[in-house]
């Protein structure tokens, strides 16, 4: 191989050695847990691979009809604004890595999707990424009332024949 070619392998590699090195990976997860409230749920994100980042901003997109409700765990400050609500951290820990936490009343039931998405600076360049999105299916609670008799079996039964007979007289109608 001549002393050109042995040279321009070499940039290559370190070029792409350093793009490597300097690659931003980042990654969001988010857990949803539904709260005691039909409706209410309970989102931490938490965004790893901002080693570095000046300063962040995360977006979410809920529209005005749900209710959203900052968390005691969640230092950041946070604004609602034309169906989105966005926290912004000015200070990223050393580790990389953010959780946000906040609440959520759902305004109906039915099956949600919330497009999330970070905004950071870093070296005083600015990057959008988009994260994965949060899906939610809401649907209501039933209780379940127990036979004090013990028999659930046929109280379940007996249950299911009420409600079939309500519906097929409301067919009927």
């Amino acid at each position: 191989m001549s002393l050109t070619y042995k040279y321009l392998l070499c940039i290559f590699v370190l070029f792409n050695t350093t793009l490597i090195i300097n690659a931003q990976n980042v990654l969001g997860i988010h857990t949803v847990k539904q709260n005691k409230g039909n409706n209410e749920y309970t989102i931490k994100t938490q965004i790893s691979g901002l080693i570095g980042v000046d300063i962040a901003r995360v977006i979410y997109s809920i529209e005005n009809t749900h209710t959203y409700k900052n968390s005691a765990n969640n230092p950041f400050f946070a604004n609602r604004k034309n169906d989105e609500v966005k926290f912004y951290i000015m200070a990223i820990p050393p580790s990389g890595i953010l959780n946000v936490e906040f609440s959520l009343i759902l305004s109906d039931i039915g099956k949600y999707i919330f497009p999330v998405w970070i905004e950071y600076s870093k070296n005083e360049v600015k990057k959008l990424v988009n994260l994965s999105q949060i899906n939610i299916t809401n649907e209501p609670i039933l209780a379940f009332n127990e036979n004090p008799n013990g028999n659930n079996e046929k109280f379940l039964a007996d249950q299911k024949a009420k409600e079939d007979a309500a519906a097929k007289l409301k067919q009927e109608q």
